[in-house]
């Protein structure tokens, strides 16, 4: 349940920061490298929720 909520907690994590990285960068940019960011985040998320997983499974044993 915890975990499900961790991640929800980091994917709004990253939206907000992918906003504000939007802001920064301006709006050609964004468009230019939209999926590119996509799949950045995708790459951190999927780590974090291994790492997470690798600590229940520590946590528990």
């Amino acid at each position: 349940m915890s975990s499900i909520v961790l991640s929800v907690i980091v994917i709004a994590a990253n939206i907000g920061i992918g906003s504000l990285y939007d802001w920064w960068r301006g709006e050609e940019i964004v468009i230019r490298f939209s999926q590119t960011r996509i799949m950045f985040f995708s790459a951190l998320f999927i780590i974090f929720f291994i790492a997470s997983y690798h600590q229940l499974k520590n946590r528990r044993a």
